[in-house]
């Protein structure tokens, strides 16, 4: 019998469609600039029970269950926080930024 401790949420992991353009400093936070088409991937790892669930949201909006790629931005800041879920519930989060040009 083997028994294992975890209190660690799954690992976030994302990729965007492209490379960004430029990188822009707003307000001391770095944000890489990209154009609207731009395509956005989540995905998440858990090494010990597995991963769950994912949300994301978007400038504070309301938490929405990650199920497919995020797209159809338009022009400005974007921090979208997204949490990642363990099959015991174990979270971790993360923030990514961009800007839209």
């Amino acid at each position: 019998f083997i028994c294992q401790v975890d209190n660690e949420g799954p690992e976030i992991f994302h990729r965007f469609s492209m490379v960004p353009d430029s990188q822009k400093t707003i307000n001391g936070v770095q944000y890489p600039v990209f154009p609207e088409y731009v395509v956005l991937f989540l995905s998440a790892t858990d090494t010990r029970v597995g991963f769950d669930n994912m949300y994301f949201s978007i400038n504070g909006s309301k938490n929405k269950s990650y199920k497919s790629l995020v797209k159809e931005f338009s022009e400005g800041t974007y921090d979208i926080k997204v949490t990642a879920v363990d099959k015991l519930g174990n979270q971790k989060e993360q923030t990514i930024h961009l800007y839209i040009e």
